[in-house]
């Protein structure tokens, strides 16, 4: 009776351990909620509070803004919206041992009126850095302390959000400028106009050259 108990505890045990194993890890589920997501967290109140614990080992991009339906006049907020989505969009191609140990992160006041009002925003949008509290991550960047975008000294432009970033996140951010195709078909219909002109009145344009 009592071996058969034993094993009955071991196995418990064994079951037990192994659920605390698999779990995962604050870190670790916002990295795979950050992954299903294209690479931003959509925030409401109650994960602001989890993502910006002051426990955390990884740091956090959070873009506070006005997007719903209920605030389309929000220009500034659209207008950094693509910039925003440019820069998270490039941290993708960082590899997962760094990758995940920063994220980007979105909070519309829509889903988080109490975050706006304690924080003091009464407009948006604007970008809150919140540094690792703890781990490899504050040894490399000791500043522990939130800081706020100057958009008005960097503006709502992807390459200097990301330069600046760069400075604080594990490793910087591969961003880079995306191929103007506007341009290049510009060049294109340019291009084959004037060889198609070329086809059309070339021997008129040769003969009246050489008249003279």
């Amino acid at each position: 009776m009592f071996s058969k108990f034993a094993k009955v505890l071991a196995v418990s045990a064994t079951l037990l351990l192994s659920s605390f194993v698999a779990a995962e890890s604050p870190r670790e589920q916002f990295a795979a909620l950050a992954a299903s997501h294209g690479g931003i967290i959509k925030l409401n109140s109650k994960t602001f509070d989890a993502i910006t614990a002051p426990d955390r080992d990884w740091s956090v991009a959070i873009q506070m803004t006005a997007l719903s339906a209920t605030h389309a006049k929000c220009e500034p907020c659209f207008m950094f919206k693509p910039s925003f989505e440019s820069v998270s969009s490039a941290w993708k191609k960082v590899p997962s041992k760094d990758r995940d140990y920063h994220f980007f992160a979105i909070l519309d006041f829509k889903d988080g009126q109490d975050v706006f009002r304690k924080l003091g925003l009464n407009s948006a949008p604007f970008v809150h850095f919140y540094p690792a509290a703890k781990g490899p991550l504050l040894e490399a960047h000791p500043q522990t302390q939130m800081w706020t975008y100057d958009f008005n000294q960097h503006s709502f432009d992807a390459e200097n959000f990301a330069h600046q970033l760069s400075s604080h996140t594990p490793v910087p951010i591969p961003w880079t400028k995306p191929f103007n195709w506007a341009l290049f078909s510009s060049v294109v219909m340019t291009l084959a106009l004037l060889v198609s002109s070329y086809v059309m009145f070339g021997d008129a344009i040769i003969a009246l050259v050489t008249s003279r």
